[in-house]
């Protein structure tokens, strides 16, 4: 349930915090938030009536509902919704924040607070074309149309430059929508994080947890970047866990956990490009744990507002990530599939997934570098591979621009393995479906860049394809004896895996190290300026950089004076050395 301070397991509720600290501020201050003012919701005994601000800075005078305070609601300004449910009662935001004062929609501190908005339909929170805003620790239902989600946010299809960005979107969780999250357009400095997103598509309607999309007729200058999705937990949805499709780069996607998803567990499509996938967990996707594709989307170059093109989809790096598949997935999983063994209905599973069916095949799908990653599939004698590159029109074979790309791609210490028990060698086919003679570590060579290719079995603490109803049973963890232990690459290597260990020296393949020193907590601080979990040399130099005018001053400005000075530059120093992050004057 809802804790007050995750990281101390001696603060569960405000009251707690407030204790620990002093008061509520200055507990909300150890969070990472310095708000000017709160305001207070309560859904049970809060009151409408009267002046406004009544409910401003008085816990005992709360107002009821959203809608009351939305438009009164200021940059710097915190909103805390206490214990209940909102019914039919959308958060729908209309002010933005600034730089350095963002607007905070947040549950009490240790409390559940859900926005339903079942009833209506629509988005639980709405957060379309707006900037500077934190949403965190809610839960939220609603949003049954594919076309919004729980949270939705976007900027016009039409604009010629974003109005939905610097968004933060933590612990929140999210069930029964048809998306999770619904992020469109022009967006730029989006974090999603630790946040739990369930059981997506309440009907046909539904879709992905967490779908950004770039489309319209200026999709190059709304085109994505700074994006960050990290430490989710996503799984039964429809389609895809994570879909990502259009124009977007700087996309970093870590540390999550996806399973149950009916297509693909990370599908980028149509324009991902320089982009960074790392220390995930993907279990039973129904096509591919992660997939790079374009398609023909039936209005490229009309000039309509829901234009949508293919892109080259180069740069990106795939590292340290596990991907099982067992054989069984949505929407058919414990079902016996055609040609596959009693019991497994997917045995043609692949983890990846790298195909163009767009007219001409636009856009370059090479370039790309698979590093230290563990992919396991069921195989079906050796007749399905891991890697899979095709057309995807009409033959499914992979022609000579589906060899250019696997030609231009780099696949580097990683270990392959087929768990249906019969020894299978393949790791690569050119094309889809059934092959009788696919590719090995050895034969891969002549087609693509495969360097300390594993094929082997990488004996984790608890997998098997039996697991696949049971996911808390799985332990990725390699045991002593696995092929993956320290067997990893050290170009480009992540500093921790998916539970936030340190690697090793010599790293393990895969989303877990073994015999590493504990995780180190995460940072949730006013003083990490790039919101990287980390309080650095990095955040240092952005807060000089706004001291001397390089950039524009903002998150540097942690006395809130307007003005980014050598005060704030130091208390940030001060922080990258261990200390407490200071706020205010």
């Amino acid at each position: 349930g809802p804790d007050a301070d995750d990281l101390d397991a001696s603060v569960h509720t405000a009251a707690q915090g407030s204790a620990k600290y002093g008061t509520l501020p200055a507990f909300l201050n150890h969070l990472g938030y310095a708000p000017t003012n709160i305001w207070y919701l309560d859904s049970a005994t809060g009151s409408d009536s009267g002046t406004v601000t009544h409910c401003q800075d008085n816990i005992d005078s709360p107002c009821k509902t959203w809608s009351f305070i939305r438009t009164k609601v200021a940059p710097g300004q915190m909103v805390l919704f206490r214990a209940g449910v909102w019914l039919d009662q959308p958060a729908i935001v209309v002010n933005n924040g600034t730089a350095g004062k963002p607007i905070v929609l947040m549950a009490y501190p240790g409390e559940s607070a859900l926005l339903d908005n079942r009833i209506g339909g629509g988005a639980s929170i709405s957060l379309s074309e707006t900037s500077w805003i934190v949403v965190d620790g809610l839960k939220v239902t609603g949003g049954g149309s594919s076309a919004s989600g729980c949270i939705s946010g976007n900027t016009l299809w039409t604009n010629t430059s974003s109005t939905f960005h610097n968004i933060i979107i933590r612990n929140m969780e999210a069930f029964g929508c048809a998306q999770g999250l619904m992020f469109m357009n022009g967006l730029r400095s989006i974090v999603a994080e630790n946040n739990v997103i369930r059981d997506t598509g309440p009907d046909v309607s539904g879709q992905h947890c967490i779908y950004f999309g770039t489309y319209g007729t200026n999709s190059a200058s709304l085109a994505g970047y700074d994006l960050v999705v990290r430490r989710n937990i996503c799984y039964n949805t429809l389609y895809n866990g994570f879909h990502f499709n259009g124009m977007m780069s700087n996309l970093l996607v870590e540390q999550n956990l996806i399973y149950n998803a009916p297509i693909s567990g990370i599908s980028n499509q149509m324009g991902v490009s320089n982009s960074i996938f790392r220390s995930n967990v993907v279990i039973d996707a129904k096509n591919a744990s992660i997939e790079f594709s374009n398609y023909n989307s039936g209005d490229c170059g009309i000039g309509v507002t829901s234009e949508h093109c293919p892109h080259d989809q180069t740069g990106n790096l795939i590292e340290n990530n596990t991907f099982y598949q067992s054989g069984n997935a949505p929407p058919n999983a414990g079902a016996t599939g055609s040609n596959c063994p009693a019991g497994i209905a997917y045995c043609n599973q692949a983890n990846v997934y790298v195909l163009n069916w767009s007219t001409g095949q636009v856009g370059n799908l090479g370039g790309n570098t698979f590093r230290n990653n563990i992919f396991v599939n069921y195989g079906l004698k050796n007749h399905y591979s891991n890697l899979q590159y095709f057309y995807g029109s009409g033959d499914y074979s992979c022609n000579a621009t589906c060899k250019q790309w696997l030609a231009t791609t780099v696949f580097d210490h990683n270990v392959f393995f087929h768990a249906d028990g019969n020894g299978g060698n393949g790791i690569l086919t050119l094309g889809a479906g059934y092959d009788s003679s696919p590719q090995t570590c050895s034969t891969s060579s002549s087609f693509t860049k495969m360097t300390a290719c594993i094929n082997a079995d990488p004996q984790f603490t608890a997998a098997s394809p039996s697991l696949w109803n049971s996911v808390a049973s799985f332990n990725f963890r390699p045991q002593p004896s696995s092929p993956a232990r320290g067997a990893g690459s050290t170009i480009g290597a992540p500093t921790y895996d998916f539970l936030g260990n340190a690697l090793a020296a010599s790293p393990s393949i895969g989303a877990f190290e073994v015999g590493s020193t504990a995780p180190p907590p995460p940072v949730t601080s006013s003083c990490d300026l790039n919101s990287d979990g980390l309080v650095n040399i990095v955040d240092v130099q952005s807060a000089i950089n706004q001291a001397l005018g390089v950039t524009a001053c903002g998150t540097a400005d942690l006395r809130k004076t307007g003005t980014c000075d050598v005060i704030d530059v130091q208390r940030i120093i001060n922080a990258a050395l261990g200390s407490t992050c200071v706020l205010g004057q």
